[in-house]
């Protein structure tokens, strides 16, 4: 039989041996467990980041989007308004007496101006017919007076209308 002194002499290397390798797996698990939460922050992070990105993409075609519509919108030099308008007065049925460029009012985002516009019709129809196709123009008008008067020429009656048309231009 071996003695106590033989046996931890003996036994001693195995023990010492298995006190390492309980060392090193308890490190390796708190390694293992630091690393799992850094990829847990960094996944996190990266689904985060995706988020942003997509919504920065979003922001960046609603951007591009404003900038078409303030061109198209900024397209109004008086040649080009007086051309629309014209256009418009054809498919309503009215005759455009005159148009004059008035008011040109700058705000802090936007230039308002206004135009004075006599024109002549046969029906209350048309001069409705014109308004809402003004106002409904893309373009952005607004009608802001009208005034209609009757007027008889050579025994025909007709209906003449004054009336301020004003339009915005955006500032960049």
């Amino acid at each position: 039989m071996m003695n106590v002194g033989e046996a931890l002499k003996r036994y001693n290397k195995i023990a010492l041996n298995f006190g390492v390798l309980i060392l090193a797996l308890i490190i390796a698990f708190k390694i293992y467990n630091s690393q799992n939460a850094e990829l847990a922050v960094l996944s996190e992070n990266k689904a985060t980041e995706s988020k942003k990105n997509e919504e920065l993409k979003k922001i960046e075609i609603v951007n591009k989007e404003m900038e078409a519509y303030a061109k198209f919108i900024n397209s109004k030099e008086n040649a080009n308004v007086f051309n629309i308008l014209g256009d418009i007065a054809k498919l309503a049925s009215v005759n455009i007496v005159s148009i004059k460029p008035g008011l040109e009012e700058k705000k802090d985002h936007f230039v308002r101006q206004t135009y004075d516009l006599r024109i002549s019709a046969d029906t209350y129809h048309n001069i409705g017919n014109f308004i809402a196709r003004i106002e409904s123009d893309p373009g952005i008008f607004i009608v802001e007076s009208l005034v209609i008067n009757q007027i008889k020429t050579g025994g025909a009656e007709k209906l003449s209308v004054d009336m301020r048309v004003a339009t915005v231009l955006f500032m960049s």
